[in-house]
């Protein structure tokens, strides 16, 4: 899977990226943190990735072997979901290193219930990395008649496929852009999607719907950062 092969997003991450070298790729990866919100400095995200990789770098390859998930997507989500902090525990309930939320944490076999009261095995990395790897997979598989799947699976880990499916279904095309599908990730849009005690305001479904949007940019300037410093080994 050649995953860096992408059109322009809100922060353009394409197959060039990995094309270059030396100070032409530190200086584009300097562009990217540059540009995203909320920024992310060149040197903080290699550091953060590379400490991933030392800690969690046999867990992902096992994780990802025999599938299309590249190694470096799964430390980029990591680095952007947890900074790879097994026990962190986000306002809205998803929890550890993949940030699994309690009915997708059933659905992969990391708790009994959709709440996780009981077994919880979100905070343990060697069985919450394979499923967060697993989600991705299934993610990639959803969108993969497009040109810009690896985008929406990176959305759909965010926002659900169902959003993202129905952005996709907003645009009226039939293999739009991330670009165009990004701009049908909106209030409107949440608010048909999500329900409950987090998303009950127009502000919440505002912030939202700036989550997902972003997180996809986020995701990729964690994926430059570590290509850049795994070239140079």
């Amino acid at each position: 899977l050649q995953f860096l092969i992408l059109s322009s997003t809100s922060v353009e991450v394409s197959e060039t990226v990995l094309a270059l070298s030396g100070e032409e790729k530190e200086e584009t990866v300097a562009e990217i943190t540059r540009k995203s919100r909320p920024k992310i400095s060149a040197k903080n995200a290699k550091e953060l990735v590379l400490k991933i990789d030392e800690n969690y770098g046999e867990i992902i390859e096992s994780a990802v072997a025999g599938t299309a998930v590249p190694k470096a997507l799964v430390i980029a989500v990591i680095a952007q979901e947890s900074k790879g902090d097994p026990t962190v525990k986000s306002p809205t309930g998803c929890q550890g290193i993949m940030q699994f939320c309690g009915p997708t944490a059933k659905d992969y076999g990391l708790c009994d219930n959709s709440k996780c009261s009981g077994r919880d095995d979100r905070i343990i990395p060697e069985k919450a990395i394979p499923a967060g790897a697993q989600l991705l997979q299934d993610d990639l598989s959803i969108f993969s008649g497009y040109t810009d799947a690896v985008s929406f699976a990176l959305a759909s880990y965010n926002g659900g496929p169902g959003t993202i499916q129905g952005a996709i279904k907003a645009t009226g095309k039939t293999n739009p852009s991330w670009n165009e599908v990004s701009a049908m990730i909106d209030e409107p849009l949440i608010a048909k999607y999500y329900k409950g005690k987090y998303f009950d305001t127009t502000e919440e479904r505002n912030a939202k719907a700036r989550e997902i949007r972003q997180y996809v940019a986020r995701v990729l300037t964690y994926v430059a950062a570590y290509e850049q410093a795994t070239e140079k080994e």
